[in-house]
């Protein structure tokens, strides 16, 4: 509406048409996507770990493909997990965590 708007030699920015057009209570009209009705030329997919026992670790992995905004030229992020979250998987601090006895001193 906003460049319709300015295509007719109007001086107006969307933020200003937007506002006269709530306060004229007008609703835009248009098409919303439909993404809960599956194509039916589309694969589905077997779930391939149906019936298969995860007993120990390192037996199943997974990939996150969810999209994280980052800064323009970062190298991509592709974190890998186990998909065993009911195994208790052994934690190694690989020597980082602080020795006992050493907390500052405000915590003392």
């Amino acid at each position: 509406m906003a460049r319709f708007v300015q295509r007719n030699n109007h001086k107006c920015g969307r933020h200003r048409v937007r506002r006269l057009m709530r306060k004229m209570r007008l609703v835009p009209i248009y098409q919303t996507p439909n993404t809960s009705k599956k194509h039916p030329q589309h694969k589905l997919w077997p779930y391939l770990l149906k019936g298969l026992m995860i007993d120990r670790p390192n037996q199943v992995w997974c990939a996150d493909i969810t999209y994280i905004p980052m800064r323009p030229h970062a190298p991509p992020c592709a974190p890998m997990r186990p998909h065993a979250p009911r195994l208790s998987l052994p934690r190694h601090d690989h020597g980082l965590a602080q020795p006992k006895g050493s907390e500052p001193a405000a915590v003392k």
